[in-house]
């Protein structure tokens, strides 16, 4: 299980900073962060699988009301690129949106959900 905290500081291929932690107990994870300070803002699911293919990051990422996706990441737009067109895709097809824009394709602003889980196929 891993805790996730990402900055989107722009719209470009690599305009995320992402810092992430392995955890084995998401319970005493959230108890570490509340007694830091932290308030729990909501509960958001999703599920990963993670590959790399000559020196390049794709991620596989599944979340609740969403089709899958593909996250592409390398050291350059050039290498993001030509794994694209590695994978049988058109640099055309790509989609520089992260997952909150996703959302809002959709109806739905997750800074005001509560809770995004599989179990229940809606917001709360």
């Amino acid at each position: 299980m891993t805790i996730a905290c990402k900055e989107i500081v722009s719209d470009t291929v690599d305009g995320t900073i992402e810092k992430e932690i392995v955890v084995d107990d998401f319970d005493q994870a959230l108890d570490v962060l509340v007694a830091l300070g932290l308030k729990p803002r909501g509960y958001q699911e999703n599920r990963r699988e993670e590959y790399i293919l000559d020196g390049v990051q794709i991620t596989v990422d599944s979340w609740p009301l969403l089709d899958d996706y593909a996250e592409i990441e390398g050291s350059n737009s050039d290498q993001v690129m030509d794994m694209i067109m590695k994978l049988g895709y058109s640099p055309n097809d790509a989609v520089y949106k992260n997952t909150d824009e996703l959302y809002k394709e959709i109806g739905v602003d997750l800074k005001t959900v509560a809770e995004l889980r599989f179990d229940d196929s809606v917001c709360k």
